[in-house]
């Protein structure tokens, strides 16, 4: 039996999951695969095979298994793919043997773990994914029938950390997505991050409406603004998953700042600078032009190079708010444009010694190469030692 919300307003949400990698020389991979400095594979996989489709990225890093963002519901190829197979070409799904129940029938569970899913904000196509892993949990599912056997399982979603970004939540579906998703499965901890501002602040409505999930003996805890970035060393590799709050808080409709600008992001790097992969949600001009010009770890925590200096081998950007044109040209309600601020991020701020990529999850490419005089393509076209990684569709 669920544990149901009262849903508040539309619920048309949604997710989706892709693989298969296609780079500048035209060369088709099942994923963006990299080794920390000592041999351990990280393999990434965006989740989105269309335009419009939200952003999903899986990451495998030897045992560790990191989802950032849960795209939409709808779509052909969905997060419930993580669902798929067995554990031999799942990393995410343990199952354990098939029982005997009865001369009839035999049983067992089949389980998706995932040890850290960030969500950068509440908007529908980050979270509403979300909703096909609640469906998905429940008990006595048919499978098949074999050898003179019913077979059945009960299946179960277990997620060790997750990280929820708590600044302006409260008027999205989103939000009522990952209540149900924390309601009925099995989250472990449950961490909601206020903004990096001195206010430090948790929207108080995300406050309350979270709290209602106590009754369901689930826990929340709220990240002290004084916390700043979050560090968790990855097991058994030499990386690190660092979450970073949003950089302001989104004051309401109207404001400069949007819900998008105050995404959180999540950066996964090798300690001996062997890579670093960037995810900013769906951030525009403004945050980036505050992390190119900050003095403090905001700055830091997405350059290139470690404070002594060295400078890592590799770096890799998830595509900012999809890559649309609007996160980084003019904004609607000022006159400011981003676009120099865009390319001294790629330039000034990351300036990796040997390669630069983007990850396109999908069509996300087509869809500012219409514009591509002002769009983000435009600028990475002009860089040096850049490469686009475009991860297009799950099973390719």
């Amino acid at each position: 039996m669920k544990n149901v919300i009262k849903k508040v307003g539309s619920l048309a949400l949604s997710a989706v999951l892709t693989l298969g990698v296609f780079t500048a020389q035209s060369t088709n991979v099942s994923a963006l695969s990299l080794k920390d400095n000592n041999g351990v594979n990280c393999n990434v996989k965006s989740l989105i095979n269309k335009s419009g489709a939200g952003d999903c990225t899986a990451i495998v890093i030897g045992s560790n298994k990191i989802v950032i963002d849960a795209g939409k519901e709808s779509g052909a190829s969905t997060i419930k793919h993580l669902t798929k197979g067995e554990p031999k070409d799942n990393a995410f799904i343990t199952a354990s043997s098939w029982e005997k129940i009865n001369n009839s029938e035999k049983k067992r569970t089949k389980t998706i773990t995932i040890d850290h899913l960030i969500l950068t904000h509440s908007h529908d196509d980050h979270t509403g994914g979300l909703e096909p892993l609640t469906d998905w949990v429940e008990d006595d599912v048919y499978v098949c029938k074999k050898d003179g056997y019913k077979f059945y399982e009960n299946r179960r979603v277990v997620v060790k950390n997750l990280y929820y970004n708590g600044v302006y939540t409260s008027a999205h579906d989103g939000q009522t997505k990952v209540w149900e998703f924390v309601a009925n499965t099995d989250v472990k901890n449950f961490y909601i991050f206020p903004a990096w501002d001195a206010k430090g602040i948790i929207d108080q409505g995300t406050k309350k409406f979270f709290s209602d999930i106590k009754q369901y003996n689930k826990k929340v805890n709220y990240v002290p603004a004084e916390s700043k970035i979050k560090d968790i060393y990855l097991s058994g590799t030499n990386c690190t998953l660092s979450i970073i709050p949003a950089l302001h808080t989104y004051t309401g409709l109207g404001d400069i700042w949007n819900e998008n600008d105050s995404s959180m992001s999540a950066i996964i790097y090798d300690r001996n600078q062997a890579f670093k992969l960037i995810f900013l949600g769906d951030m525009g001009g403004r945050p980036i032009r505050e992390i190119n010009t900050a003095t403090d770890v905001r700055h830091y925590a997405f350059t290139g190079y470690l404070t002594n200096g060295t400078a890592f081998k590799k770096v890799y950007i998830k595509a900012p708010h999809h890559g649309k044109r609007s996160g980084f040209t003019k904004y609607n309600n000022n006159n400011i444009d981003y676009s120099k601020d865009f390319k001294d991020f790629y330039e000034k701020t990351i300036k990796p010694t040997k390669i630069i990529g983007t990850i396109w999850g999908g069509t996300e490419k087509n869809v500012i190469a219409e514009n591509a005089k002002n769009g983000l393509e435009y600028y990475t076209n002009n860089i040096s030692n850049f490469a686009s990684y475009r991860l297009d569709t799950w099973g390719n």
